[in-house]
């Protein structure tokens, strides 16, 4: 934490500021101090608000739910879909890439590699 606060405000912890800890940040952080350095209490409160932005997405995100269609529950995703035309499984591209595969020579340091894995 220390190098942090080093790194984020160019100077250690110890000689920040201290500043009031507001009431409502200690109650919730369960932080005792009333005084704290500044670039923590100022961690504190950013913390304290993305917590309340998170709760409140979470909420919006579970009235969505509740207020969904019933009737799309039972559907999925994951049903089976229709089979591809033969055209469609039958293009040139995995074709090409299979043929290319089995003619393309390897590269020299694959061959090299498979020649010392054949040695041990």
């Amino acid at each position: 934490l220390e190098e942090l606060r080093r790194t984020a405000y160019g100077r250690d912890g110890s000689t920040a500021p201290l500043v009031e800890v507001p009431a409502d940040l200690r109650a919730r952080t369960g932080y005792d101090e009333a005084e704290l350095p500044a670039p923590l209490v100022a961690l504190l409160a950013e913390e304290a608000r993305l917590v309340d932005e998170g709760q409140a997405l979470l909420a919006a995100e579970r009235h969505a739910d509740e207020a969904a269609d019933p009737s799309d529950h039972d559907r999925t995703t994951d049903g089976l879909l229709p089979a591809p035309s033969r055209r469609r499984a039958l293009r040139p591209g995995p074709l090409a890439a299979l043929a290319a595969g089995l003619l393309v020579p390897r590269h020299p340091a694959r061959r090299q590699l498979a020649l010392a894995r054949d040695h041990r």
